[in-house]
């Protein structure tokens, strides 16, 4: 497939709910008219919620006009996700999953569970990819910190702001950057001030690539405190960057992060932990230099930008392959 065009299509943009269903009309139109006739493979990334219900739409035209598709799970609470869902909701998400030429799983961990559940034999693992910048190593100060994701219940940031209510008993001064967008922004807000702890964080909204850039480079430590995920682009930027990371054991991360070598890694929904993990960054500034210094060239060795494109290649040839032969 290598030199062959790709042409993306978004299917969901912010706004209102009705914005968002027109533009998704405007898309699936697109896709069934025109783009469909001139694809060898149909690409696509799902989550589950209103993402799968657009995504089922498309994987059935795919089928019923004979072109493979590829199914890019993102899900990082899948699991818990799946099993609230009705049964007939159900049935979609096995027919999308087993009728894909390949399914993607972004780690092992996430392969064995869609294996174990779906009885699937085609998933495949592609990890996420980042690009690596030419940074200074050693130049980040681990004691200030960095949250960079949305803010929601699954991202923990309730976890992180009681982490820092507790931290700030011995350090007054601990500075915490909160950079993303999500609704629930005035009740974090609101519980950082109950917790005592609004000169101490800092809401920044959402951050674009210029803004991430320039908080990878004033903040040394990047907390994640997820209940779930699969595999947080986050997590991976910050330690291309050269920031030390604190995260949770859930998800994909443990298949990127040893804990003590390249990261730290904690259990999710545990203040105490977390805070004593931020404590250890601030205590330990030489060590954890150190460790942000491998987590570096974990990146650059497992996770560059070229190893992900290769990987993708070849799945993208299989699912030519394996049409051609049916």
């Amino acid at each position: 497939m290598a030199g062959r065009p790709i042409r993306f299509v978004p299917t969901m943009r912010d706004g209102s709910k009705i914005g968002k269903m027109i533009f998704f009309a405007g898309a699936y139109i697109r896709i069934a008219l025109y783009d469909l006739h001139r694809c060898d493979v149909c690409h696509i990334h799902m989550a589950l919620g209103m993402s799968y219900r657009r995504k089922y739409l498309i994987c059935r035209i795919a089928d019923m006009r004979g072109i493979p598709y590829i199914l890019h799970v993102h899900e990082g609470d899948f699991e818990n996700l799946y099993e609230a869902m009705q049964t007939s909701e159900q049935r979609k998400i096995r027919w999308m999953l087993k009728s894909a030429s390949s399914v993607i799983a972004l780690s092992d961990e996430w392969k064995e569970y869609l294996v174990r559940k779906f009885d699937l034999s085609n998933v495949v693992v592609l990890e996420n990819a980042v690009f690596v910048p030419n940074i200074n190593d050693g130049s980040h100060d681990v004691s200030r910190f960095l949250f960079l994701g949305r803010l929601c219940y699954r991202k923990g940031l309730d976890t992180l702001l009681e982490a820092t209510s507790i931290l700030r008993k011995k350090y007054p001064g601990v500075e915490v950057n909160i950079a993303g967008g999500g609704d629930e922004i005035e009740a974090y807000r609101s519980l950082a001030s109950k917790l005592g702890v609004e000169k101490n964080v800092c809401f920044l909204g959402w951050a674009d690539e210029q803004e991430k850039r320039r908080l990878f480079s004033s903040c040394g430590t990047l907390v994640l405190p997820s209940r779930a995920e699969g595999l947080p682009m986050c997590v991976l930027e910050g330690m291309a960057n050269g920031c030390a990371v604190i995260a949770t054991r859930v998800g994909g991360i443990p298949s990127v992060i040893a804990n003590g070598d390249n990261g730290l890694l904690i259990e999710p929904h545990n203040p105490e932990r977390l805070a004593n993990a931020m404590e250890y960054c601030i205590e330990n500034p030489r060590q954890v230099s150190r460790i942000a210094q491998n987590g570096r060239q974990t990146i650059i060795q497992r996770y560059s930008m070229n190893t992900y494109l290769n990987k993708l290649d070849e799945i993208y040839e299989t699912s030519v392959d394996v049409d051609e032969r049916q």
